[in-house]
């Protein structure tokens, strides 16, 4: 590996990597946007005497927070200029490039949809958003077991990843039984496979028992309890299910591999905010539900970090490791000695590091507040352009009617010609 060409140090660094938890400093390349060595700032410096030492003074790095699971395309319909300039996205070359498919087993709680061994209540709520009251099962599948069973046997001889989408625990059982029948025909048992499901809201622990034993990932997401949880919890469904949607703790107590994600662009995409909500089970409103599904301060970062790179296969991200690539969050506080119940009110998100350089924040800001100014300009000429056609229009109807020919009074029947609207199909 080339030399560090700067030296990051700080007051604090969480690396996320259990070999060396905290560091004094980072050394880095930025021309390969590669870690070099972590370790004590003069150890580093001894090492790389013409590199460039950035200090940070009193903020806290950690490694850059990853969501592994978002809509990248309906996403960039929102934001793409600025999404784009923060993290260019690429795409795949061909078809040939794409290596991972995912399957919508079941819908949406608030939907009325998911795959359920639990009954939605009977009251005015469920009634009004149109929910058929009970239990759903097998109804609310997008695929029979044997349909599913084809779909995967169709990609995973090809090393495919597969991630797929439920909520409900009928739906996580099938595609669980799916899943061990494939890895079982493929030979993937106790491989390091990643295939993944994804959302679980309401999942039980004998389902996250299951999945660890298989291998199987679990990326959770926490904006369901965050942002829904009240309405969960004792509307849609009884408390026994609603208070425990999420349920955190079991999975990792299990020993699943756990993620968090934002489903982007369904929630806004604020790592503090779910670290926050699965540390204190508090909702957006500040209702506690399901205490006892808190998980640790430890965990809930790792979902945001190293384990999120590892579902998504990228070994090049997550921590703060040498070889890995230098993409680095900075806060201005460390989270471990924040109230957590004030996480994401007493932390500050003051920097963004991609490839061992500093994104500039304000020329970020600006170009999002140029982009707005875009897009609001070109709603003015859309509805310009379109007021205008519909001026035009009018203006033509009231040209034809004064046009029109009079009545014909010959008494022989007048055939029609091919152009008459009379013989004209309907498109």
């Amino acid at each position: 590996m080339s030399a560090a060409n700067r030296i990051v140090t700080s007051n604090a660094i969480i690396t996320m990597d259990d070999d060396a938890l905290r560091v004094e400093a980072i050394a880095v390349d930025s021309r390969s946007g590669k870690i070099v060595a972590v370790g004590a700032l003069s150890d580093l410096r001894d090492a790389h005497p013409r590199a460039e030492v950035v200090d940070l003074g009193c903020d806290v790095v950690l490694p850059g927070f990853i969501d592994p699971h978002s809509h990248p395309l309906f996403s960039g319909m929102v934001c793409m200029e600025p999404t784009h300039w923060i993290a260019p996205y690429v795409g795949y070359g061909t078809h040939d490039d794409v290596t991972a498919l995912k399957i919508w087993a079941d819908g949406s709680p608030w939907v009325g949809n998911i795959a359920a061994t639990y009954p939605y209540l009977d009251n005015e709520t469920v009634h009004a958003a149109g929910i058929a009251v009970g239990p759903t099962r097998e109804s609310a599948l997008n695929y029979t077991p044997a349909e599913l069973d084809d779909l995967l046997d169709s990609f995973s001889d090809d090393d495919w990843q597969f991630a797929v989408h439920m909520n409900g625990d009928y739906a996580l059982d099938v595609v669980l039984d799916s899943y061990q029948r494939e890895l079982t025909r493929c030979a993937l048992l106790g491989t390091d496979h990643r295939w993944r499901v994804k959302h679980v809201g309401g999942a039980r622990k004998d389902q996250f028992e299951r999945a660890a034993k298989l291998g199987v990932a679990v990326s959770m997401a926490p904006f369901q309890f965050l942002y829904w949880g009240d309405v969960l919890d004792g509307t849609l469904f009884p408390h026994r299910i609603g208070s425990q949607w999420q349920r955190f703790a079991d999975a990792v107590d299990a020993g699943a591999s756990v993620s968090f994600h934002n489903d982007g662009s369904v929630s806004p995409p604020i790592p503090l905010r779910n670290i926050q909500a699965a540390v204190t089970r508090h909702t957006f409103s500040g209702e506690e539900h399901g205490p006892e599904q808190r998980m640790s301060l430890d965990d809930a970062l790792r979902a945001h970090t190293v384990v999120a790179a590892q579902h998504i296969r990228r070994p090049d991200l997550g921590s703060i490791t040498p070889g890995k690539r230098a993409d680095f969050t900075v806060l201005s506080a460390d989270p471990y000695q924040v109230d957590p119940a004030r996480i994401e009110k007493d932390i500050e998100v003051r920097g963004t590091w991609r490839d061992g350089r500093a994104l500039d924040l304000d020329a970020f800001d600006q170009q999002i507040r140029d982009f707005a100014g875009r897009t609001e300009l070109l709603e003015k000429m859309l509805t310009r352009l379109a007021s205008s056609a519909s001026k035009r229009g009018r203006s033509r109807s009231a040209d034809s009617a004064d046009e029109t020919p009079a009545e014909s009074t010959t008494d022989s029947p007048t055939q029609p010609s091919e152009e008459s609207p009379a013989e004209t199909p309907a498109s």
